[in-house]
């Protein structure tokens, strides 16, 4: 003992270089993530807090468009504006001020420049029926790059279904 009461948080072994990444989104554990999000200071992160085993339904329905996104901003050459990324919340426990209080699956925007003042995404569907539209609303709002809220708006102007459409998943 002796701690005087400091707290511990769990984490997960960082994982191999190689073995960071699920397609575009990076993969982070608590005890890389002040190094993998709040160090890179000159971009944008976009984390998910995933509760993947816990929160099937919600996983299941709201990772295909984080993923898609990822990918439509690897292909238009932004990963080094904004970079998504995933944190197993049932193994990881991310210690204030960037990972505060969270206990289900959340979508937390941590802009350039003001790390320590994340955005955290407010009223995500409990199941995890988050449109395209919803994420890239989030990015316009919560970001200080014009670069990223031009590429959310011509997106959003471009419509189409896919902007609308969620995934129902049957448990």
């Amino acid at each position: 003992g002796g701690g005087g009461g400091a707290r511990t948080y769990r984490t997960e072994p960082p994982p191999r270089h190689g073995e960071d990444r699920e397609g575009n989104v990076r993969k982070a554990v608590a005890s890389n993530f002040y190094s993998t999000v709040v160090q890179e200071d000159r971009r944008d992160h976009l984390v998910y807090f995933a509760f993947p085993s816990r929160e099937v339904r919600f996983h299941s329905s709201l990772w295909p468009k984080f993923a898609g996104l990822a990918d439509r901003l690897a292909a238009e050459g932004l990963q080094r504006d904004l970079e998504l990324v995933k944190v197993d919340a049932e193994w990881n426990d991310v210690p204030p001020p960037y990972g505060d209080g969270i206990e289900g699956p959340t979508l937390v925007y941590y802009p350039a420049g003001a790390k320590s003042t994340p955005v955290y995404m407010t009223n995500p569907d409990p199941q995890g029926r988050i449109p395209l539209y919803d994420l890239l609303y989030f990015i316009l709002t919560a970001s200080r790059s014009q670069g990223l809220a031009a590429f959310a708006a011509r997106i959003i102007q471009e419509g189409g279904d896919e902007l609308y459409h969620v995934v129902e998943t049957e448990l």
